[in-house]
C-alpha cells in the first residue's frame, strides 16, 4: 500500500504503458495515488483469497526488490553522470550507497528465489527492450545523454594524458559539401573512408549575415540531420554562417572537434564544370586546407561516375597509383580502410606503378611486394611502362575506384606522378578519390 501504488502512479505519469494512463492522477496537495491504492488492495485481496500466499510471496518479493534495486542504481547512474539537473534532497545521499543497494537488491532476489529472480529480470528486460523501440516523442528524457557526455568528457581527458603515435592514428573526416544529391555522395564515401574506425562529420559554410540568414543555416543544418538519418550513417552535422565562406573555412576546420579528437583528414568533391573563377577558388579552398597540417582527399561526387561503380559491384577493383611518399602510403591506407566496409569487404585492392629509377622491373615489384608485407596490406602489384595519364586511363579502366595521387602548385591542380592538370586526366577514369597527405603518414607502426 506504500509503494506499489507509488510506483504504479509514476509508471502511469511517465507514459511507460498507455493502458496505465488513469492511474497517473492524484488526489489532494501530496498527490496521493487513489486509484493505485484501490487497484493495490483487489490484487492483495484475490491473493489472500487464494488462501496460500507462498504461491504469490516470492514473485511478488521479485518485483519489489528489483523496483528498489532499479531505483538504487538510477540514482547512481545520475549522480555517477554528474548531471546538473540532479539534486536530490536527502542530505546523507551517497552514490556509493546507491550502488551497493543496487547490488543487495540483485543479492537478495537469487537467494530468495533465483528462477523467480531471473523471471523477474526478463520481464523487466522485455519491458526495456519496449521503450527502446518505442518511437514516442513523449517519452520522458532519460539520464543516457548526461551519462555518454561524463564518460565521453573522461574518455577525452585520458586521451589528453596519452602519448601520440602512428599506430592508434584513425581517421577524424571533415566532409564539406552544399548540394543535397553530392552531399549524399560525398558522405557515403567518407564513411567509407572512416572504414569503421574513426569519426565522420558533414559541414556546411552558408555565406551571409543577419536574421534572415541566420534562420536559412538553422533550416539547412534541420535538412542535413534529417538527410544523415535518412541514409542511416554514421555521421555528425556541422553548418556554419560566415561572411566569406573561403576565409572561415581554414577556420571551421582548425576548431573542429574538442582536445585531441581534431579533423585530420578533410574531404571535397571534386568540381564538375570548367568555370576557371570557380576552380581557382576550389585550388585555394584546399591550399588553405592543405596548410594546416591535414589531409586532402577530393572525391568524384557526379551521379555518372558512381553509377558506373555500382554497375562494377561484382568485379570490385580499388585502383591505387603508388608514389613513394606519405601520400602514396596514405591512398593506399584510404583503400584499406575502404576494404573494412561492408560495401567494398570483397574488394581487391591493385597497387599500380611506374617504373623504378635504374630497377629492373622484377627487382621493382618485389620491392613493392615487400612493402605490402611490412605493412600487412593485402594488394596485387600491377606495373606500367611509363606514369602518364594515358597510362592511368588505360590501365584503371576497369577499376570501380582509383585513388589518384594529388598535388598544388600555384592555381593548379596537378596529379601528382605525372605533374599534369589533374582535371583532364582524371576525366577519362571511373569514380576518383584524388589524395593529398598533410602529415606523416607511418603505415609500419605495429
Amino acid at each position: 500500500f506504500l509503494g506499489a501504488p507509488r510506483i504504479l502512479q509514476s509508471l502511469a505519469a511517465d507514459k511507460v504503458f498507455p493502458i496505465l494512463r488513469p492511474f497517473a492522477a492524484g488526489h489532494g496537495a501530496s498527490g496521493n495515488p487513489r486509484r493505485g491504492v484501490l487497484l493495490s488492495l483487489t490484487i492483495a485481496l484475490i491473493t489472500v483469497a487464494l488462501g496460500n500466499l507462498n504461491v504469490i510471496a516470492p514473485i511478488v518479493s521479485m518485483f519489489f526488490l528489483i523496483s528498489y534495486g532499479l531505483l538504487n542504481y538510477a540514482t547512481y547512474y545520475e549522480a555517477r553522470s554528474q548531471s546538473p539537473s540532479f539534486r536530490p534532497r536527502f542530505r546523507f545521499f551517497s552514490r556509493r550507497a546507491s550502488l551497493l543497494g543496487a547490488i543487495a537488491c540483485l543479492g537478495a532476489m537469487l537467494a530468495i528465489n533465483p528462477a523467480a529472480g531471473a523471471g523477474a529480470v526478463a520481464v523487466m528486460y522485455l519491458i526495456y527492450r519496449y521503450l527502446m523501440l518505442r518511437d514516442d516523442e513523449e517519452r520522458w528524457i532519460d539520464a543516457s545523454r548526461g551519462h555518454f557526455f561524463q564518460r565521453a568528457k573522461e574518455n577525452i581527458r585520458a586521451m589528453t594524458g596519452e602519448i601520440a603515435h602512428a599506430r592508434n592514428w584513425r581517421p577524424q573526416i571533415l566532409a564539406f559539401s552544399a548540394d543535397p544529391d553530392r552531399r549524399a555522395r560525398l558522405l557515403r564515401f567518407a564513411t567509407w573512408l572512416e572504414g569503421n574506425s574513426g569519426i565522420t562529420a558533414v559541414a556546411q559554410i552558408v555565406a551571409g549575415e543577419g536574421a534572415l540568414k541566420r534562420r536559412e543555416r538553422a533550416r539547412l543544418h534541420d535538412e542535413m540531420e534529417r538527410q544523415v538519418e535518412e541514409m542511416d550513417v554514421d555521421a555528425h552535422v556541422l553548418t556554419v554562417l560566415a561572411p566569406d565562406p573561403l576565409e572561415a573555412l581554414p577556420v571551421v576546420v582548425q576548431s573542429f572537434g574538442i582536445g585531441p579528437m581534431a579533423a585530420n583528414t578533410v574531404v571535397f568533391g571534386l568540381p564538375s564544370t570548367g568555370d576557371e573563377a570557380r576552380n581557382t577558388s576550389y585550388v585555394m579552398a584546399l591550399r588553405s586546407v592543405s596548410r594546416l597540417g591535414v589531409n586532402v582527399v577530393a572525391v568524384s561526387s557526379d551521379e555518372p561516375r558512381w553509377r558506373t561503380m555500382e554497375e562494377r559491384r561484382g568485379r570490385k577493383v580499388i585502383d591505387v597509383w603508388w608514389t613513394d611518399d606519405d601520400t602514396g602510403r596514405l591512398s593506399l591506407l584510404t583503400a584499406y580502410l575502404c576494404t573494412r566496409t561492408q560495401r567494398w569487404s570483397k574488394s581487391r585492392i591493385r597497387l599500380i606503378a611506374g617504373p623504378g629509377e635504374e630497377v629492373s622491373p622484377e627487382r621493382r615489384k618485389a620491392e613493392l611486394l615487400d612493402m605490402l608485407d611490412a605493412v600487412r596490406i593485402k594488394a596485387q602489384v600491377m606495373l606500367v611502362e611509363e606514369a602518364s595519364a594515358a597510362a592511368m586511363a588505360a590501365a584503371s579502366a576497369d577499376a570501380a575506384m582509383v585513388m589518384v595521387p594529388m598535388a598544388l602548385k600555384g592555381t593548379d591542380l596537378l596529379e601528382a606522378i605525372s605533374r599534369t592538370p589533374l582535371m583532364p586526366g582524371v576525366a577519362r577514369l571511373p569514380l576518383v578519390a584524388a589524395v593529398m597527405a598533410g602529415q606523416s603518414v607511418d603505415l609500419a607502426a605495429g
